[in-house]
């Protein structure tokens, strides 16, 4: 893992903070879905989550979200996203989210995370007003 420190720790942390969901749904558990044979035996939520914890562990400065959360049911996405932007907050994590999901927008504003939003039109990124 790129020799990331305290490897345990933070996955720990991220497990417990990001990717907990034992009340919502056992089958996006961390914990649960490190202890699978086989990634094959994962759903494409499943994978998602693996992908994003592993990508956590690697403290970045920056992280670049690609319709990420896709395979997820609105109420868990929303929970998740949330989950992400306080983590990210917290140890000051640039983000670009690139997505179709419209509620991203909101979340962000209710965070009170700085965020800036474009949208293709016309073929050009145009900065949105919001």
């Amino acid at each position: 893992l790129c020799e990331v420190q305290n490897t345990q720790e933070r996955l720990r942390e991220i497990t417990e903070t990001i990717l907990n969901f034992k009340d919502i749904d056992a089958n996006i558990d961390l914990a649960t879905l490190i202890q699978k044979d086989s990634v094959n035996a994962l759903s494409n939520g499943q994978k998602e989550i693996i992908v994003l914890a592993s990508t956590l562990l690697l403290q970045t400065k920056f992280f670049i979200g690609d319709e990420m959360l896709r395979s997820f049911p609105d109420d868990i996405k929303v929970i998740l996203f949330k989950r992400l932007i306080e983590y990210f907050k917290k140890y000051k994590i640039g983000f670009l989210y690139v997505t179709h999901w419209p509620e991203a927008v909101d979340i962000m504003k209710e965070s009170g995370f700085t965020h800036k939003v474009y949208k293709i039109q016309k073929k050009k990124l145009q900065l949105q007003l919001t």
